[in-house]
């Protein structure tokens, strides 16, 4: 398998730091979103074993607490989490392959002055992104509303006028373009619900195994629901013969590289969303979205951009649609139920 390979070509690539300063640089010029910071490296006082870097203050992105005391929502934190690795995967391709805690901060806007944050002598304002591509149809945005469908795509920065900071450029993944047409295509499937698309489009990734593992693997959960009881989960993935922790390992080390490490990204996005309360279905849109619209849109002619941006609608008014009916299902289960109790009654006497 590429486990051991991987593990030797890493820890030479991470102590080595002029690939981190290559990185970094790269990453600075690629990225497209205006609140994604790559923190100033002092090319002159770094070397093969010495980097010396612009010094940035900042939150922990799982700090819920000190980002609150700082009027900044971690709700917002973790859209702009969503969103950094939905572009890196599938957009760009070039993606940081050691996603934790520890390698992002929030902070305040670079030259802010404004409590933590607001970093020192020597940021490359080259380095900072444009902003996500707009759509191409800008009046297409007016017929609907922009927290409903739209995300952040081409909304500026999150609200609280925050960065985030990214650190440790020492390992990244550049995706095959292959590879990550069919994970947009897998991901697209996985939001509209079609089971049998994302099977296919598994196993022409990863085989057979693949296409009854990944879909359950990546989208456990019907769009909008809450999340399913830990022992439903536990049961369709003993189905699938993932479980336990090693059965999980053995079968991600059959997987392309890339694939697992856009699956690890996607998970810390995930936690982060879940845990800061901004919730499954919101997460699920923005995904979505990036993995539908991709990098395409930039070089299509306009017959063609104005047929995505039609596809990107639709997609969005059914992941909006369905969750909005999930909440409501789940809403009336709940009257129910409290009904029910009035009068001692359990669900199961139905």
């Amino acid at each position: 398998g590429w486990l051991l390979p991987e593990l030797e070509s890493s820890l030479e690539r991470e102590t080595d730091f002029r690939g981190e300063q290559a990185n970094a640089a790269r990453l600075a010029g690629l990225t497209q979103l205006p609140w994604v910071r790559v923190p100033c490296i002092y090319r002159d006082l770094s070397t093969r074993r010495v980097v010396t870097m612009e010094w940035v203050d900042g939150w922990k992105v799982t700090d819920r607490g000190a980002l609150e005391h700082a009027g900044i929502s971690p709700r917002e934190v973790a859209r702009a989490m969503t969103e950094l690795f939905a572009e890196m995967i599938f957009s760009h391709g070039f993606l940081h392959a050691d996603a934790h805690p520890g390698n992002f901060l929030v902070a305040r806007p670079a030259g802010s002055g404004d409590g933590a944050g607001g970093g020192g002598e020597g940021v490359h304002e080259a380095w900072k992104g444009a902003g996500p591509p707009a759509p191409a149809l800008p009046w297409l945005r007016g017929l609907v509303p922009s927290w409903a469908f739209w995300g952040r795509w081409g909304a500026g920065r999150p609200a609280g006028d925050f960065d985030l900071v990214v650190l440790d450029h020492g390992l990244y993944i550049e995706m095959d373009p292959k590879l990550q047409r069919e994970y947009r295509r897998l991901w697209v499937a996985l939001a509209q619900g079609d089971r049998r698309g994302a099977a296919e489009v598994s196993r022409s990734v990863a085989g057979d195994r693949a296409a009854d593992i990944l879909p359950v693997l990546l989208s456990p959960q019907q769009l909008g629901r809450p999340p399913l009881a830990s022992d439903v989960q536990h049961r369709l993935r003993s189905d699938c013969g993932v479980a336990t922790p090693g059965q999980l390992s053995e079968f991600l080390a059959t997987l392309p590289l890339e694939l697992v490490q856009a699956y690890r990204s996607q998970a810390f996005s995930k936690g982060l969303a879940l845990r800061s309360g901004w919730g499954n279905g919101a997460w699920l849109r923005v995904t979505a979205h990036w993995a539908h619209a991709g990098d395409e849109r930039a070089r299509q002619p306009l017959h063609r951009r104005l047929g995505t941006e039609l596809g990107l609608l639709k997609l969005q008014v059914q992941l909006a649609g369905a969750q909005a009916v999930g909440e409501l299902e789940f809403l009336l289960e709940g009257f129910v139920l409290w009904v029910l109790g009035l009068f001692g009654t359990s669900g199961g006497d139905l």
